[in-house]
């Protein structure tokens, strides 16, 4: 998958692999050739990118890996606080809650400071939707896991799993749920 990095604040390369050999592009170059060619661009699915985020955090949970009270406590924090995130954005499109209502929503169900909450109100505002990728994400991505787990039995790999997720890009879930179906089938 490529990856978009700076090198000394002036060049921007795109890096990509094929096999072993490891490439980098300027990005000037690459942005001159995707406007002379038609490419088919890969889809950025919020529900993939945003719930591996917090499909990731709990896996590092799961894996043993900072499962101090520190970490217990953020990570629960950040979970209400990204359900809030849904409730605020359906219901500020829906139009039942004003951004004044939202902030002290915010407030109230996170311990956030006033110019926080406020902050991210104001950001809900022109990303409606956005908000609910983040659990929604990772909630599919567990029953994703769940269901090649089960369909798998003992030959179940969760880095397997990983490797295969990651190798699709960032597809929305139905598509890796697809893909996932028709290797399956392949390989009978």
């Amino acid at each position: 998958m490529a990856e978009r990095f700076t090198i000394e604040s002036e060049k921007q390369l795109v890096a990509f692999k094929v096999g072993r050999e490891e490439f980098g592009v300027d990005v000037l170059r690459v942005e001159g050739v995707i406007a002379m060619v038609e490419i088919t661009r890969m889809p950025r699915a919020p529900e993939f990118v945003e719930g591996w985020g917090m499909y990731s955090e709990q896996m590092m949970r799961e894996q043993g890996f900072d499962a101090g009270p520190e970490f217990l406590l953020a990570m629960h924090t950040d979970a209400i606080w990204r359900a809030c995130r849904i409730i605020l954005d359906v219901r500020m499109h829906r139009g039942e809650l004003s951004v004044e209502e939202a902030t002290a929503f915010l407030v109230e169900h996170t311990g956030f400071e006033h110019a926080n909450a406020q902050a991210e109100v104001f950001r809900y505002t022109y990303t409606p939707t956005y908000q609910l990728s983040y659990l929604l994400g990772k909630v599919l991505l567990l029953q994703l896991r769940a269901d090649e787990q089960r369909r798998l039995g003992e030959h179940f790999s969760l880095k397997g799993f990983h490797d295969t997720l990651m190798n699709n890009g960032s597809l929305p879930i139905s598509f890796h749920r697809r893909l996932l179906a028709t290797q399956a089938a392949a390989n009978g």
